[in-house]
């Protein structure tokens, strides 16, 4: 004999079991972290998408533009009450306004909440800052921090490689501080190489920096040959960057490369062009280096500095003129 249940129970006892199935779920999932580094809400979700432009932009070198995206995402960060979105933000902020104890109480808000898989990019950012006031063993420590967090799933190759390029570039510029010039043209090579696993539209600063430095490195091996190469991709991702002040440095270095290449006509189109483009820099943005590097390259060429030529560039630079001197065009490159 078959029982047969109304319609009505049936379907009420269906929904008894669905509330249940609920709320067993839920109480499964309130055995989590109740913020493990994922965003909780819309409102979150949108803060950290922001953090993420934020550090694109930067990384493309549009600081100014990345200081008002994070300053927003960390209002939306601030709204949804999420503190390891309000760690991110304040992490990008300070790196962004050059302030290490900004950074570091942010990298300690993100371990306080458990998203220490969010601590890879701080401590990159203060590894940089360290290295940049000279305190390297320092920037040493923080970069073996951030290494150590990098992400190593298949679906983050690309954030590995991103994160691993600028690793080994600031370890570079650590080593070479110490005087280990061999180790930091290894590592020089290792940024080169992950950058090469990215698209070439993508962290061009870096690309430009990486170049530069590598074809320096190459020059104190006395290879002029491989460091024109590298001195000429420096020049053209400056020319992409719009960055007079990086292809000023550019351009003086294809000179001094040129000159130990006997190729002397062309060191002087390349001297006379980073000149140009240097005396069209603010003075804060120049390299103090620029005039005493480009008065050895004339001195190498045997050209007499008073000379019409050189002799308005160099006043120019001398008095902080932000201004093409008048004269010819800039010389194209060969």
């Amino acid at each position: 004999m078959t029982v047969s249940l109304p319609r009505q129970a049936l379907r009420r006892a269906r929904l008894a079991a669905a509330s249940l199935w609920i709320l067993l779920a839920a109480a499964a999932c309130s055995t989590l972290p109740a913020d493990a580094g994922r965003p909780p809400s819309w409102e979150a979700r949108q803060a950290s998408a922001r953090v993420d432009l934020a550090r694109s932009q930067a990384l493309a070198g549009d600081a100014a533009t990345a200081r008002n995206t994070a300053a927003e995402a960390l209002n939306e960060a601030r709204r949804a009450g999420w503190p390891v979105g309000i760690a991110r933000a304040e992490a990008l902020l300070g790196w962004l306004h050059g302030d290490p104890q900004r950074v570091a109480a942010a990298v300690e808000l993100l371990e306080r909440h458990g998203a220490r898989d969010r601590v890879g990019l701080p401590a990159a950012d203060l590894a940089e800052l360290a290295a940049a006031a000279g305190d390297l063993p320092a920037a040493e420590l923080w970069i073996a921090r951030a290494r150590a967090a990098l992400p190593d799933a298949p679906t983050e190759r690309g954030a590995r490689a991103a994160g691993e390029a600028r690793l080994h570039h600031l370890h570079a510029e650590v080593l070479r501080a110490t005087g280990h010039a061999d180790a930091a043209l290894a590592r020089q090579r290792q940024a080169l190489l992950s950058l090469s696993l990215l698209s070439e539209h993508e962290l061009i600063p870096l690309r430009q920096a990486a170049h530069q430095r590598l074809g320096d490195d190459l020059v104190g091996r006395r290879e002029p040959r491989a460091a024109f190469e590298h001195h000429a991709q420096a020049a053209l991702l400056a020319r992409r960057l719009s960055d007079p002040a990086a292809e000023s440095l550019a351009e003086l270095a294809l000179a001094g490369n040129l000159i130990a290449l006997a190729r002397h006509r062309d060191a002087r189109l390349h001297c006379e062009r980073g000149l140009r483009l240097a005396a069209a820099v603010p003075v804060e943005a120049r390299d103090p280096e620029t005039v005493p590097r480009a008065l050895r390259l004339l001195e190498r060429l045997g050209d007499d500095a008073t000379a019409t030529t050189w002799a308005p560039l160099l006043a120019a630079l001398a008095d902080g003129a932000a201004r093409v001197p008048a004269g010819a065009p800039l010389s194209s490159p060969p």
